[in-house]
């Protein structure tokens, strides 16, 4: 009668992983003659190695093999027209937002308005940003031309104290 050390010690005979082309791409295992094996078999405290099913011979096909990239393509990139002087194709100009906080409680969208008009600058949309707790200051949101950003996000163009961002 074999000893539970002779049972657990014993040297199990090495297993080959084989994967086959499943969706899965499961691991088959197969035994020392390169048939697969069953579940029974491969569990240790069955004993001896079961082959139970003969393996499948499969015909060498080139469609099946991965193919090498010869070269990558490059991507196609956006271009921007230069042409100056067309009438019919009028071009959207991208809009960007300014945060302006720091304000006096008693500051409109109106003033704010008012204040880009008097430096010569013209805005798309003036916001009164409505606030989560009770401070004792104004914030907005202003939206304007992509092209304006520069002078808007100028020192010299908001007064002293003022906090302002893209």
């Amino acid at each position: 009668m074999p000893l539970y050390r002779d049972i657990v010690c014993a040297p199990r005979p090495r297993l080959q992983t084989q994967h086959t082309k499943t969706a899965r791409k499961s691991p088959v295992r197969t035994g020392h003659n390169g048939s697969k094996l069953t579940a029974a078999a491969m569990r240790p405290e069955c004993g001896a190695l079961v082959c139970s099913i003969p393996p499948k011979q499969t015909a060498t096909n080139d469609d099946d093999e991965f193919k090498t990239i010869q070269r990558k393509r490059n991507k196609q990139r956006n271009m921007r027209g230069t042409l100056q002087n067309s009438c019919r194709i009028l071009v959207n100009e991208p809009k960007i937002s300014i945060y302006l906080s720091r304000a006096v409680k008693s500051t409109s969208e109106q003033d704010i308005r008012d204040h880009i008009s008097d430096m010569r600058e013209k805005c798309e949309d003036v916001t009164l940003l409505k606030q989560n707790r009770e401070v004792d200051f104004n914030s907005f949101k202003i939206t304007i031309f992509a092209s304006k950003i520069n002078t808007f996000l100028s020192k010299d163009f908001w007064p002293n104290g003022l906090v302002f961002r893209r």
